[in-house]
């Protein structure tokens, strides 16, 4: 492969992704990006959804927050909550989605802080989706 990124995906336990790809596709906290051979230097935070690595083999995982820093060809991801999306449990997904969604819904803790809830919604929504594609 000419033209390849150096891609490292590291989350607080361990390296999980250390070679080479030609595109990498990311969420970040304004929406997903592509990078490829090439692309300018850049630093963001990371939102939440799937993130590829695309190379010889194809590696797709969930993703939520942490940072991403695009350097010389270089690809470095520092991610807090990383999963292989072949591993996502749709059903523990989709009552985690029930439960988020009722508990927003109810609000009956008085100190309920509505922007962890959502996140917590928004976090079990991508997982059952990439659970669900990941099963077709």
């Amino acid at each position: 492969m000419d033209n390849v990124l150096n891609v490292k995906v590291i989350s607080p336990s361990a390296t999980l992704f250390e070679g080479s790809a030609e595109e990498v596709s990311v969420p970040t906290s304004k929406g997903y990006i592509g990078v490829r051979y090439n692309h300018n230097a850049l630093v963001s935070s990371l939102g939440i959804g799937q993130l590829e690595i695309r190379g010889q083999d194809k590696k797709s995982f969930f993703v939520s927050g942490g940072y991403i820093e695009v350097y010389q060809n270089s690809v470095t991801l520092l991610v807090s909550v990383i999963e292989d999306i072949s591993k996502i449990d749709s059903q523990r997904a989709e009552s985690a989605e029930k439960r988020a969604a009722q508990r927003l819904v109810s609000r009956t803790e008085e100190a309920l802080d509505i922007s962890r809830a959502l996140a917590a919604l928004e976090r079990a929504r991508a997982r059952k989706k990439l659970a669900e594609m990941s099963q077709r």
